[in-house]
Parts: structure tokens; sequence; C-alpha cells
């Protein structure tokens, strides 16, 4: 469960991470955001791409929300939504419960998606070793207590700690 109930949680606009998205186009990084967007009387918990230059290249919506946020008035994305290109790489996505449901990945990979990224709040699980491996292309897993790299056999490249530490594997 979020900290903040959903309605305090979302975000009107882009406007509150503006800064850190000056700072990131400043410093030539891309970034993957992860928003809880309010959109009329419902909420979108996706999250967005932008290239070095500061250009936003696309989003990733969750296609399957926790019964909570349904209940909440969250909107479930399509699995037919766009892979997001970056750099010569499709990107597919997850956000959080999706990685329960391995159609999110395979139905993301039959239109080539070569890399997923993952915001969570929770570790992932055992599974996402077997979707790199299955669908060829690695996961990103940003988890705040234990993010991961894994490669398109579901190997550990790299992953970081609750306290920072980076490691490669």
């Amino acid at each position: 469960p979020l900290a903040l109930p959903i309605e305090e949680a979302a975000l009107d606009s882009f406007e509150p991470v503006a800064r850190l998205l000056e700072l990131a186009q400043r410093l030539r990084v891309a970034l993957a955001l992860p928003l809880l967007l309010r959109e009329g009387g419902h909420y979108l918990n996706e999250f967005h791409v932008f290239s070095r230059e500061g250009l936003r290249l696309g989003a990733y919506r969750k296609i399957c929300p926790t019964p909570g946020e349904l209940e909440a008035g969250v909107l479930r994305g399509s699995f037919e939504q766009p892979l997001i290109p970056w750099e010569g790489l499709q990107i597919g996505g997850a956000l959080c419960f999706d990685s329960h449901f391995e159609e999110v990945f395979a139905r993301q990979a039959e239109r080539g998606a070569n890399l997923f990224l993952m915001p969570s709040l929770w570790p992932g699980g055992r599974q996402l070793e077997w979707f790199a491996l299955r669908y060829g292309a690695p996961i990103v897993l940003a988890y705040p207590a234990w993010s991961r790299i894994l490669d398109r056999t579901g190997h550990l490249l790299a992953d970081a700690v609750e306290r920072g530490e980076a490691r490669l594997a």
C-alpha cells in the first residue's frame, strides 16, 4: 500500500517533477520516471521515459492494477499500448503487480520489446529471471530495497541494496 492515499499521492501534472526533468536534461541523462497521475476522476499508474535531450519518448501504463488500486479508480493500461523507442531499443514495461502476470511480458515481447523496465514497490520475485530468459530481453528492476539488472538469460548483472551499495555480479 502507498504511504499516502491515492488521492493525496497523485499529481495533476508534471510540474512537481519539473526540476528533476530539467536536471536530467542538463546532465544529459535519460530518465524513466514512475508517476501516479490524476486524470478527471481516475488515476494513471505509469512510468514515462525521457531522452537525454529531455524529450518525453513515451509511457507505460500499469496493465494489472491491484484490487485496491481498481477500487480507488486506477485505470488499466492496454496490452496493446505502444512500446517506447529509445536509442535503438524497444522498451516494454511492468509496474509492481504486473510482474505476477506472464502475459504482460509475453504480449510486449511478441511486439518486439527487447528491454523491460520495471519500477516497483516490491522486489519482483524469481519469475523475473524466467521472463528475461523466456523472452530474451534484459529486465531492469528499480525497487527501493534491492534494485537489479538481469541479462537476457535471467542472470544478475548488477544490483544495489537499500543502503546504496552497488555490486556487479
